[in-house]
Parts: structure tokens; sequence; C-alpha cells
């Protein structure tokens, strides 16, 4: 009928949902913009991490696959608390509120509060581990101040190279070309 609107549907082709390597930050960008601003293809180079707070949030990345993020007293050799992408929480477990896994890149988000809340103000150091439980590696060390409102990251070094993102197949792991679409959940 004359004057009627007709909605319109507009498909996206699946080669531009698809995020390749090369362009895939674009996606993340575009995925967290709502939760905080950072130049994530700034501080993201090739097997590299990062860690960042921006007063709200708390965020870490890598070029392979995060199982933590922990929080070390000095003079510790166990965590005191730490940040998971996946598990069950309890009063030293801090659950990501988001979670980034595609085949070569993870990138965790955390509340600051959630974080304040669990972790006792005090001197720490942080490190990003990567791999798997049983043989992760330092991908980056720094040292945090926990004040009650705010955590400051300071002496940032990277370390290890991340354990690429793999899949177990038949109690073999294989490369992550199995790990075709990507994972992206928020915990609740």
């Amino acid at each position: 009928m004359p004057g009627e609107t007709v909605p319109t549907q507009i498909v996206t082709p699946p080669s531009e949902n698809v995020a390749r390597t090369s362009k895939e930050v674009v996606s993340i960008g575009a995925e967290v913009t709502h939760l905080f601003t950072v130049n994530i293809t700034a501080l993201l180079r090739p097997e590299q991490a990062f860690l960042y707070t921006n007063g709200t949030h708390v965020a870490a990345g890598c070029r392979g696959l995060i199982v933590s993020i922990a929080f070390y007293k000095p003079e510790s050799p166990v965590p005191n608390y730490e940040i998971v992408p996946i598990g069950e929480h309890s009063p030293t477990i801090i659950l990501a509120d988001y979670v980034y896994v595609s085949n070569s890149l993870t990138l965790l988000v955390v509340k600051l509060s959630k974080v304040l809340h669990t972790v006792n103000p005090g001197t720490y150091t942080v490190v990003v581990w990567s791999g798997h439980l049983s043989n992760a590696v330092n991908v980056l060390e720094c040292r945090a101040i926990v004040e009650q409102t705010k955590i400051l990251f300071d002496d940032i070094e990277i370390r290890g190279k991340p354990v690429k993102i793999s899949c177990s197949m038949a109690g073999k792991e294989d490369s992550a070309g199995y790990l075709t679409s990507l994972v992206c959940y928020y915990n609740l």
C-alpha cells in the first residue's frame, strides 16, 4: 500500500562475520566498547599480553589461552586470589564477567568492584598465566597496589610466549584450526 513502511532485513555475508586474525582486534573492540575504551591493537602485539584497568573494569588479553590472572602476596608460592575464565566461584576465585576466545586470542574482563570486593587491600604480584593448568606459562607479570576503591598496575613486564589455543580431540591436542567459531559469553 502507498505510504506503508516495509521492514527490511539486512543480511551480512558470513565472510564479514568471521574475524580474521589481522582484524580480530576490531571485533573485540566492537564487543567491549560498552565496557571500556582501550586501544587493543596497540596493547596486543603478536605473542604478547596486556593487563589494563580503566577505573570500572580490569581487562587482560593475550595471543593464546589465558587460564588465570593470579594475585600473589610477597614471598607466597601460591596465589591468594585468581580471576579465571570459567570455573566455580569461591572466596578466592573471581569469575570473569566477559570472556572472548577465538582460535588465536583470549580476552578476560571483570568488573573492578568485583575484584575490590574479593581482594584485600595491599601490594601483590600479579601474573597472567597462559596454557594449561599442568604446564602454564607466565606471560605477564606486574606489581599491583590494591586500595579500597582502585587498583594500580605498574612495573608491567612481558614474560614468556603465550601458549597457543588448542582443542582436545580423542585425548590428543590438535591445532586450533578446529576452533572455527568464536566463543563469547558473560558470567551473570
